[in-house]
């Protein structure tokens, strides 16, 4: 499998968990696991970007600063503001992880639905950001 079709492999897969498990799970008012999906898709949208770039990412849970410095090489003319909040979207899921897993920490409605929120952004500037060619659908917001 090349480096496209890897990288589109991953954001597909990062769409479907966002609308099988996460809105499930959201729907169900299993909160810690909203969180734990949502750094997940948030994490393979942005390997999968980068994979399609040809970029190798690193075996960690938070690429954002990768992502955002390699974006802002190759697309210059990005939003700075949208790319500083998907940094911070995927730091700040990536720490609230671990205790999502373990329920170390009981999130509440408005944690998922911001952790629902983050992905779904994420979802959007992802799809805006790829080129029509690539072959990834914009589907329509959940």
């Amino acid at each position: 499998m090349n480096n496209l079709d890897f990288g589109k492999e991953l954001i597909e897969e990062a769409k479907k968990i966002f609308q099988r498990d996460l809105s499930l799970a959201f729907a169900e008012g299993s909160y810690n696991l909203v969180v734990r999906r949502a750094q997940e898709v948030v994490e393979l949208l942005l390997k999968g970007f980068l994979k399609i770039g040809g970029i190798e990412y690193p075996r960690i849970h938070d690429v954002g600063e990768l992502f955002a410095v390699c974006v802002l090489e190759k697309l210059p003319a990005i939003d700075k503001k949208d790319l500083a909040k998907i940094k911070d979207i995927s730091t700040n899921l990536a720490k609230l992880r671990e205790p999502s897993f373990y329920f170390e920490r009981i999130y509440t409605k408005e944690d998922a639905q911001k952790a629902k929120n983050d992905a779904q952004f994420c979802i959007n500037l992802i799809e805006t950001l790829l080129p029509v060619e690539v072959g990834i659908k914009k589907e329509e917001n959940p």
